[in-house]
């Protein structure tokens, strides 16, 4: 799946609205117990080649915070494949800063529309 301006509004303002497209969005319907090919993985815990990050140039410098995770993992599909692994885990105090601090959300508003604008818009 995609990621969509439809699925970033459901995530930051109408959680709950739109359940069965947010369990599409978090691919909620796959098989978790062995790999698969994703479209996106959360930032706080991709591992890449270092052959690959270089191929696709590293992240975007035009990304300060929030999105550039997305950004880096379509830029991989595009030339490889990401895969979840079931085996590998990872802790993650998700604080969601950027629902509470204006400063945080500007960016992370700032980071979706440069994404958009960048890989065109995709409404739905």
């Amino acid at each position: 799946m995609e990621l969509t301006v439809f699925d970033m509004f459901i995530r930051m303002f109408a959680k709950g609205l739109f359940p069965k497209r947010a369990a599409k969005h978090t691919m909620q319907d796959a098989d978790y117990s062995k790999p698969f090919q994703v479209p996106f993985g959360q930032g706080s815990f991709l591992v890449i080649r270092t052959e690959l990050f270089r191929q696709i140039n590293g992240f975007d410098d035009n990304f300060f915070m929030y999105v550039e995770d997305a950004d880096l993992c379509k830029r991989v599909n595009n030339v490889s494949k990401l895969m979840y692994y079931p085996n590998a885990t990872v802790i993650h105090k998700w604080e969601q800063g950027s629902h509470k601090n204006k400063t945080l959300f500007k960016y992370h508003v700032n980071s979706m529309k440069y994404y958009f604008h960048k890989w065109g818009y995709k409404w739905f």
